[in-house]
């Protein structure tokens, strides 16, 4: 395919193995979608798949895409993947975006816009893509019903209100991210250390962060807390949402759908020594960026509580980003799982609850 030079490039890595089939039937739907902004946008697959499904994947791509194969050894690196996708692009903005993403029908124009916006703004603008994570049941009835735009709304509402059937979490800092390709390059890419699952994104964002930083940082900014109500965010995810969380209520978010995640394979469990990278350079840099005195926990909560006045989301009814609803059917199992998983990927940091749970226990006893 001829690759011409358009605005805007998406770059989606891709690997399959056995037990990832179904994402070359995930793929094909979504460059069928994309075929409609053929006239604004590039699509860049790069792709490290088995070589037994290497064949159909280029395939799929003919016609619609610029296909790449990037053979990676050892554990997969969607850091490496991604700098291999945004080297090719010939356009002045990238976005990277994942294939098990799926967005409303308007979504490359409102990503358009925002290039304005962020040219308006200053050549380091960048702005992130938050998305809802689908529980199983509700991507087993897209995947029979097909979607549209409404079940984008529907599935908004519901985890706003802190129901967790259809909508498992809404992870406000993603890889789904627009940045200017020269930007992109100049803060040195994705780090290509990172292999298997996490944290490459959140260091990215931290180079990203450090030359477009619109809010002061507390001491707290190295702290890695992980919650899945984000108006409980401290530490760098408290930062990273000013980027990211209006989009969401602008309706400018994507939906992830569902599928299982062994924790046993390394991709997954390599998670542990991707934090230590991570943190060992938010560490260093720390002292280099710009530090402010006020209450950054208090201008968090202010920063939030406006975005839903502003939206028309009160506080009482729309209670999502703090907690689940009463009668939210999944409470229980929800936090079970969170709970293993924390303690599988990052065992210092499930200890360090258990510490801190039983000192506040502790402290109620006392007070009684």
């Amino acid at each position: 395919m001829k690759y011409n030079m358009k605005l805007l490039s998406i770059i989606i890595p891709i690997s399959i193995i056995n037990d990832r089939v179904f994402l070359i039937e995930r793929l094909k739907t979504l460059l069928d979608f994309f075929i409609y902004y053929n006239d604004e946008i590039n699509i860049i697959v790069v792709d490290s798949s088995q070589p037994k499904y290497i064949k159909k994947i280029k395939k799929i791509c003919d016609n619609i895409s610029y296909y790449y194969y990037l053979e990676i050894d050892g554990i997969y690196s969607s850091a490496k993947a991604r700098n291999q996708g945004a080297l090719m692009a010939q356009s002045e903005y990238i976005l990277f975006y994942d294939v098990d993403l799926v967005v409303k029908n308007n979504f490359i124009e409102e990503v358009l816009l925002d290039i304005d916006n962020l040219k308006a703004k200053a050549k380091q603008a960048f702005t992130i893509y938050p998305c809802l994570y689908l529980s199983e049941s509700q991507t087993t009835e897209i995947n029979k019903k097909g979607l549209d735009d409404e079940l984008f709304e529907k599935n908004k509402i519901c985890y706003l209100k802190g129901y967790d059937d259809e909508v498992l979490y809404l992870a406000v800092n993603t890889s789904t991210i627009l940045v200017s390709k020269e930007h992109f390059l100049n803060v040195g890419s994705y780090n290509e250390v990172y292999k298997g699952h996490g944290y490459e994104d959140f260091e990215l964002i931290h180079r990203l962060f450090k030359s477009y930083q619109i809010i002061g940082i507390s001491d707290d900014y190295i702290e890695d807390y992980k919650t899945a109500f984000p108006y409980l965010y401290k530490g760098f995810r408290k930062y990273y949402a000013y980027y990211a969380l209006e989009n969401f209520f602008q309706g400018k978010f994507s939906m992830h759908l569902w599928h299982s995640r062994p924790l046993t394979k390394r991709y997954y469990k390599n998670r542990i020594n991707n934090f230590k990278i991570f943190d060992n350079q938010i560490r260093y840099d720390f002292n280099m960026l710009y530090h402010t005195n006020n209450n950054t926990n208090k201008d968090y909560i202010t920063f939030i509580d406006k975005l839903m006045n502003r939206y028309g989301y009160n506080n009482k009814n729309f209670i999502g980003l703090k907690r689940l609803h009463k009668d939210s059917n999944n409470k229980y199992k929800g936090g079970i799982n969170r709970k293993f998983r924390k303690f599988f990927l990052h065992p210092f940091l499930f200890f360090k609850d258990i510490k801190v749970f039983k000192i506040n226990k502790i402290k109620n006893f006392m007070l009684l």
